[in-house]
C-alpha cells in the first residue's frame, strides 16, 4: 500500500492521500490541500460519518469551468487546431 500525490487544482500545491485534504464527492472529484483552497473553489460541506465532506464545488455546480475545458472549448468554436494556436501565439509576441 502506497502513497499517492495529488496536485491541488486551486493553488497547485502537492499533497499526500495519507493527510489532510478535500476532494468533491461531487461529480468531479477534484482535490484541494487545504479548507481555504476548497472555499476558494467554491466548495460546499456535508458531514458523513463525523466526517466533513465536500458535497460539491462550482465546477460541478456549473458556475464556473477549469481553465483547460475552457482552452478546449475555444479551440474548437474557433476551428483551429492547438499547434495552429500556439504557432499564432508565439508569433504575436514578436
Amino acid at each position: 500500500m502506497g502513497v499517492d500525490w495529488y496536485s491541488c487544482r486551486e493553488c497547485g500545491e502537492t499533497f499526500p492521500d495519507c493527510g489532510e485534504f478535500y476532494s468533491c464527492e461531487g461529480c468531479c472529484e477534484i482535490g484541494w490541500c487545504s479548507k481555504e483552497c476548497a472555499d476558494k473553489a467554491g466548495a460546499q460541506f456535508g458531514e458523513e460519518d463525523g466526517y466533513n465532506l465536500v458535497v460539491s464545488c462550482k465546477f460541478c455546480r456549473e458556475e464556473d469551468a477549469p481553465d483547460s475545458a475552457l482552452l478546449e472549448f475555444a479551440i474548437s468554436k474557433l476551428k483551429i487546431s492547438r499547434e495552429v494556436l500556439v504557432k499564432e501565439y508565439f508569433k504575436s509576441l514578436k
